[in-house]
């Protein structure tokens, strides 16, 4: 069975810019970007469709709704999908990895994300083997629940696995679980990453 490397989206496998993002959904909508922050994030409406409370029909349908828009699901999904910007050494890294392994994008986001992916990032499939949304398990990463689910999901052992994510708490939820974990920051050595990785795959698996 190969090893599975799960990324983050944002902040590791994207930049993450959510004032870019307001700014282009101001320009669609035509309403102020605090405005539209207060009515989309602050609400908790983002945070829902994260956890799965909401189809992609739904939100698009609610955003437009509040917004008085008749932009199509796609067009809004590419919206909410422009804060992301590639980064490009982490694809170069995970597409030249020693031997072959899963690679795995782990976010904590919304259908509405998942349907701008594809847009915004047209060849993701060649640096991604699989996509695993929170919404998709009505869960979210800071909960230990979330990665026993994956770990049922594949079948392996954990120690067979590798978290790569920007935010310490849900690494140390992924280690409480048996992953193993590499903490992305700005600050990270992208040489220094490659050997960890490549380390991780070609070490001799156990279990």
């Amino acid at each position: 069975m190969k090893k599975k490397i799960f990324i983050d989206l944002g902040n590791v496998l994207c930049y993450f810019n959510h004032a870019q993002r307001l700014e282009n959904m101001s320009n669609a909508f035509q309403i102020e970007a605090k405005t539209l922050h207060e009515m989309f994030w602050e609400s908790g409406f983002d945070h829902h469709g994260d956890q799965g409370r909401y189809s992609l029909d739904e939100m698009c349908h609610f955003i437009r709704r509040q917004t008085g828009s008749t932009l199509g699901n796609m067009t809004i999904a590419e919206l909410w999908t422009s804060a992301f910007t590639l980064n490009t050494e982490i694809t170069e890294i995970i597409q030249t990895l020693a031997k072959p392994c899963d690679r795995i994008l782990l976010t904590d986001n919304s259908p509405l994300v998942e349907s701008g992916i594809s847009t915004i990032f047209p060849a993701i499939d060649a640096y991604i083997d699989e996509r695993l949304f929170s919404y998709h398990f009505h869960d979210q990463k800071i909960n230990l629940s979330m990665f026993q689910k994956i770990i049922r999901r594949y079948r392996c052992s954990p120690s067979m696995m590798l978290l790569i994510d920007d935010n310490p708490s849900v690494l140390s939820v992924a280690e409480a679980s048996g992953m193993n974990t590499i903490h992305y920051t700005k600050l990270t050595n992208h040489t220094e990453l490659k050997y960890m990785l490549d380390r991780f795959i070609t070490r001799p698996s156990f279990t």
